[in-house]
C-alpha cells in the first residue's frame, strides 16, 4: 500500500504485508542541485513514522563513495556514510 503523507514526486514509501511479515519499502531520489541534509531530514521522518517496523531503503543519493565500490569519494559520499553510519570494516 503507497504511503501517500510520506511519499511525493522523489521518494515512495510503500508498506508491504506477506503473512506475518510487516515492512517498508522507500525509494528515492536525491537531486544533485539539492543539499543532501534536506533528504536526510526526509527519511527521518519516514523513520519516525515506521516507528521501528523493518525498513528497506534504496536511494540513488547522487553521491560517491568508495565504501560502495566507487573509485573517489566525494563530499555527498562522506556526508552519507557519516550520517547513517555506514560500517567501512568489512
Amino acid at each position: 500500500m503507497l504511503i501517500t503523507q510520506i511519499s511525493n514526486e522523489d521518494t515512495v514509501v510503500l508498506e508491504i504485508i506477506h503473512e506475518k511479515i510487516k515492512f517498508f519499502a522507500l525509494s528515492m531520489y536525491l537531486d544533485i542541485e539539492e543539499q543532501i541534509e534536506n533528504s536526510f531530514t526526509n527519511i527521518d521522518e519516514i523513520l519516525q513514522f515506521a516507528k521501528g517496523t523493518r525498513i528497506l531503503i534504496a536511494a540513488d543519493s547522487n553521491s560517491r563513495s568508495k565504501t560502495w565500490h566507487d573509485k573517489i569519494t566525494n563530499s555527498r559520499g562522506k556526508n552519507w556514510r557519516k550520517t547513517w553510519q555506514v560500517d567501512t570494516s568489512t
